[in-house]
């Protein structure tokens, strides 16, 4: 059943929205009803504000410069590399489209067949950085000893910060897919705009990172019969990185049978409502945020689910907030989040 936000409330949307908050348990977390922190269908000037934001963001994503970047760190890599393949992949929330003029641009540095290390990379790059400087390039910052190195620079032309990630990864695959999603159905790129912006008022954007409200999105979507599961975008496709599958079946909304919602005040105000009461009412201790299968599944469910390769550990298994990766499952994007920085979101 198809949950479409009109300004009728009809009777489909009230029905499966009871059904939704009556998979509550009586052991799940008490919140009381919101009331949006913006009345958008009331607030002219708001509801401006939220479309020039994800215009900007829109411009942002196909802007030429970043393509000018992606040719420059080629260079550069060339010069750092000779005789070999170098290939540069965007990720991030310019990419995505939920950026703005602040926002970095993160890119992975693909070397064929290296034989150096990801940290040598590094510092074979920044060498060759270091002769370029005052011309294209200002280095801000290396970071060697973390999960993934990274130079962080400043593109003197664009004035654009730019990260360099030398780990291979699934980042890049991640975001094409999220953008993909956003593509399908629109209104999620501007839930994801106001749900930043209400983490960044309550000081909350360093808990609650744009990926995460990205993914709860999406996972929201899905249930509303708004967007479709991961799994079924995967269908007849092998695993490309280890056990993990990246690419997908790039299906229209009319091959996938999804309506796609109007975006306007009175849409995205129902849509960010039903979003609020469905994620206060959700029984953590029992339940799995998956976008991958894009339906309820209980803890115990995933780990019994879970494709060849992949295995949950138990610390991440006994997290407060169990959130899958949409490309490695095994992974919890929400290790970080208590159930207090949840509350405090989504209660006023």
């Amino acid at each position: 059943m198809n949950i479409y936000f009109s300004y009728k409330r009809n009777m489909i949307l009230w029905i499966t929205l009871l059904g939704i908050l009556c998979r509550a348990s009586a052991d799940e977390i008490s919140y009381p009803m919101l009331q949006l922190q913006e009345d958008i269908g009331q607030s002219k000037n708001y509801w401006l504000k939220l479309v020039q934001q994800v215009d900007a963001a829109n411009e942002l994503r196909f802007s030429p410069i970043i393509q000018e970047i992606k040719y420059d760190v080629i260079n550069v890599l060339k010069e750092a590399f000779p005789n070999k393949t170098t290939k540069v992949d965007c990720f991030g929330s310019r990419v995505v489209g939920v950026g703005n003029e602040n926002s970095d641009l993160d890119m992975f540095a693909n070397i064929e067949y290296p034989v150096q290390t990801a940290v040598q990379q590094l510092y074979t790059t920044v060498d060759v950085l270091h002769k370029k400087a005052n011309q294209t390039w200002k280095i801000v910052n290396t970071f060697v000893y973390t999960r993934v190195p990274i130079i962080c620079l400043t593109h003197l032309q664009s004035k654009i910060k730019v990260d360099i990630n030398f780990s291979k990864g699934a980042a890049p695959a991640r975001d094409l897919l999220v953008s993909y999603m956003f593509d399908l159905q629109p209104i999620g790129r501007y839930m994801v705009h106001y749900l930043r912006d209400r983490a960044r008022s309550l000081l909350l954007n360093f808990q609650l990172r744009s990926h995460l409200h990205t993914l709860m999105v999406i996972y929201f979507l899905q249930i509303s019969q708004l967007l479709p599961p991961v799994k079924d975008l995967q269908q007849n496709l092998v695993p490309d990185m280890g056990p993990a599958i990246t690419k997908f079946n790039n299906l229209s909304h009319v091959e996938l049978g999804i309506q796609r919602v109007d975006v306007n005040p009175q849409t995205i105000q129902d849509a960010l409502q039903q979003y609020f009461n469905f994620y206060q009412n959700f029984n953590y201790d029992k339940y799995t945020i998956s976008p991958y299968y894009g339906i309820w599944i209980t803890r115990s469910e995933l780990i019994n689910l879970l494709p060849r390769g992949f295995t949950l550990l138990a610390v991440e298994w006994m997290k407060p907030v169990l959130l899958q990766d949409i490309i490695y499952l095994n992974d919890n994007n929400a290790d970080r989040i208590s159930l207090e920085h949840l509350k405090r979101f989504l209660s006023i």
